[in-house]
């Protein structure tokens, strides 16, 4: 893999490496179906493991990442990263954010008691920073997440309009402003807000009778790749 990175280097030019968890392989997705560009490579199948996971094995990886970056800094003129938001929160009583957060929820309940989980912001930060040392970093922000399980869906229906709970656009918001506060800090990440970026509205960016936009909570299907694909900017791949 190193070998016919390198090698892509030599033919295409720099490219733009898509850095992150699951969600940066919905991002891949969007940018393969938006932009025409010889050398645009993925680095998305972590295993469960972001910066600021504790797991040995987590740590390791993303060292790895890391070096070879540094030490292969000429193969990517930019890079873009991005993870899912809710292992970025904390609960009432400061657990760790995970899906149940979110999946635990009535559709008319209200998203509250939820903070930012401001260490595990600064460990990304950190990380992206002794990157963007040699290149370029975007960071870009998470996406807010519907969180509408299966059962939700299949129990009301396509054609019920799926509204994103009260204050639930709210606490992303805050994860995005703890995000752009960090990167402020770094002269080479910039932070750009997804949510603004895309705009996600609900319930037209969720699902009709005919389509499905995400493959569950906070996943992209591929119909949504390539619809939200579409509101990509111009400049997206470029610092």
């Amino acid at each position: 893999m190193k070998v016919r990175l390198r090698q892509c280097a030599l033919i295409h030019d720099p490219g733009v490496l898509i850095l992150g968890d699951s969600h940066s392989r919905d991002l891949f997705g969007m940018v393969s179906t938006a932009f025409e560009n010889d050398f645009i490579v993925g680095i998305t199948n972590t295993q469960g493991c972001r910066p600021h996971t504790q797991r040995e094995d987590c740590q390791e990886h993303y060292l790895a990442i890391k070096n070879f970056l540094i030490d292969n800094s000429h193969i990517f003129e930019h890079i873009i990263y991005e993870q899912a938001g809710f292992y970025l929160f904390l609960d009432e009583n400061n657990n760790k954010g995970n899906r149940e957060m979110f999946n635990k929820l009535a559709l008319t309940d209200k998203v509250e008691n939820i903070g930012i989980n401001e260490e595990y912001v600064k460990q990304v930060s950190y990380y992206l920073a002794e990157i963007s040392e040699v290149i370029p970093v975007t960071w870009f922000g998470s996406r807010v997440e519907p969180h509408f399980s299966s059962q939700q869906v299949l129990s009301k229906g396509c054609d019920y309009g799926f509204s994103l709970r009260d204050g639930h656009k709210l606490i992303f918001n805050e994860l995005d402003k703890a995000m752009s506060n960090e990167a402020s800090a770094f002269d080479y990440i910039k932070f750009s807000s997804q949510n603004k970026v895309m705009n996600y509205t609900f319930p037209e960016d969720f699902m009709t009778c005919e389509y499905l936009l995400w493959s569950d909570g906070d996943h992209l299907s591929s119909s949504g790749e390539e619809f939200f694909g579409e509101r990509l900017p111009l400049d997206f791949l470029e610092f």
